[in-house]
C-alpha cells in the first residue's frame, strides 16, 4: 500500500501492512523524514537524526546488536565514544561490580603509544570541583603509568598529590619504578604511627625483635650537682645533643664551669635525656680541665636514671666518687656515649 500526499480520508484507527511513505510525514505539525528501512517485526538499521524518541527499551525483550546515541556508541560488552571525553555524572556514586565467583577487575588501557620511554601511557584522576568540568589544573590525586620499553610492558607508576590549593598541580610522591625495582618517596617523609615500623623479620635471627620503629635527634641540657644541690652554679657552656635509634641513645655533652657554688659533695651529671635500662653503663669522659683526680676519671650511669656518677679509680682498683673538692671555678669536660633506654 501506497500513501500519498493528500491521500483521502481514513477511518479510525487504521492498521496498515508494509507501509511505504513518499515524501514527507507530518505528526502535530513536526515533519519527520529520513526512517531508513525497517522491517516488519525488528528493525536490522534505524536512523533517528534531529528528533526524540521517549519510552524505548533496548534489549528487554531482544538483544540489541548495536545502539549509537549521539557520540556514545553501545556495542556488546563495549562502550566507547566519538567525542574527546566520555563523563558519567551520577546523583551519588558510581559502582562497578560483577557477578559470579571470579574477581571482579576494572580495568584501564590506553592507545597512546609514541615509543618513547617516559610517556604517560594510563592515567587515573581525582580531582574535586563540581563547577566546572576537569583541567589539568584541577588535579588533586593523579595515577599515571609511564611506559618504558619497546612495546610499554614495563614501566613505573607514579602517584601525585596536591599539597595546598594555591597549587598549580599535584607533586609526585611516591614512584614505583618496575624496571629498577625500587619504590621511591620523591616528596615528603615516611610516616609510621605509633608502635609501628620497618619490619625485618623476614631476615629472622636470635634478636627478641626486629622492627625497626624509633628514630629521634634532638638537644638536651646538662647540667652539675654537688651531693645533689647546685646553688651558685653557673656555666658559660652548657649544651648537649643526642641521636637516638630504636632503643639505642647516643649523647655529646659539653659543660664549662665559670663557678662551682656553694653545694658540696659528690658530682652528678643531670638532665639525660632518657633513662638507662636496668643495668649500669661505663662513661669515658674524653676531655676535661681543671678537674683533679686520683688515678683514672670516668664516669657510670645508674640503672633506671637519667644521671651520671663521676669516680676516679686508683692504680689500685680503688673506686671512689670526685666531689666538690676536686672541681674549680673553671672546670670543664666533653665527652659523649651511648647507651641503652628501654
Amino acid at each position: 500500500m501506497t500513501i500519498k500526499q493528500q491521500g483521502g480520508i481514513f477511518g479510525r484507527n487504521p492498521t496498515f501492512n508494509d507501509v511505504d511513505i513518499e515524501g514527507t510525514l507530518t505528526v502535530n505539525g513536526e515533519p519527520i523524514s529520513d526512517f531508513g528501512t525497517m522491517a516488519q517485526q525488528d528493525a536490522t538499521s534505524v536512523n533517528i537524526d534531529g528528533g526524540a524518541v521517549d519510552g524505548v527499551t533496548l534489549g528487554t525483550n531482544s538483544a540489541v546488536t548495536e545502539a549509537q546515541v549521539d557520540n556514545i556508541n553501545l556495542n556488546g560488552n563495549t562502550i566507547s565514544t566519538s567525542s574527546a571525553n566520555l563523563t558519567l555524572t551520577p546523583t551519588d556514586h558510581v559502582f562497578v561490580t560483577k557477578g559470579g565467583s571470579s574477581t571482579a577487575t576494572l580495568y584501564l588501557s590506553s592507545d597512546k603509544y609514541t615509543g618513547s620511554t617516559g610517556d604517560i601511557s594510563s592515567k587515573i584522576v581525582l580531582y574535586s570541583d563540581n563547577t566546572a568540568a576537569w583541567t589539568g589544573t584541577r588535579e588533586m590525586v593523579s595515577l599515571d603509568y609511564i611506559g618504558n620499553g619497546a612495546d610499554h610492558r614495563a614501566g613505573s607508576l607514579s602517584i601525585k598529590v596536591k599539597k595546598g590549593a594555591a597549587d598549580a598541580n599535584p607533586t609526585e610522591m611516591l614512584l614505583i619504578d618496575g624496571v629498577r625495582n625500587t619504590t621511591t618517596i620523591q616528596s615528603g617523609n615516611l610516616a609510621f604511627p605509633s608502635g609501628a615500623g620497618i619490619d625485618f623479620s623476614a631476615t629472622a635471627g636470635t634478636g627478641t625483635s626486629e622492627l625497626f620503629d624509633d628514630y629521634e635527634e634532638g638537644t638536651w641540657t646538662p647540667a652539675i650537682t654537688f651531693g645533689g644541690g647546685n646553688t651558685g652554679v653557673t656555666y658559660s657552656v652548657q649544651s648537649g645533643n643526642y641521636t637516638k635509634i630504636g632503643n639505642l641513645v647516643t649523647i655529646t655533652c659539653y659543660l664549662v664551669l665559670t663557678s662551682k657554688g656553694t653545694s658540696t659533695g659528690n658530682v652528678k651529671i643531670t638532665g639525660l635525656p632518657f633513662s638507662n635500662v636496668n643495668f649500669p653503663s661505663g662513661v669515658s669522659l674524653g676531655r676535661i680541665d681543671n678537674i683533679s683526680f686520683t688515678g683514672r676519671i670516668g664516669g657510670n650511669m645508674t640503672s633506671n636514671a637519667t644521671t651520671i656518677d663521676i669516680n676516679e679509680t686508683t692504680d689500685a682498683g680503688v673506686i671512689s666518687g670526685v666531689d666538690d673538692t676536686n672541681f674549680s671555678n673553671s672546670s670543664s669536660l666533653y665527652f659523649s656515649t651511648s647507651y641503652h633506654t628501654s
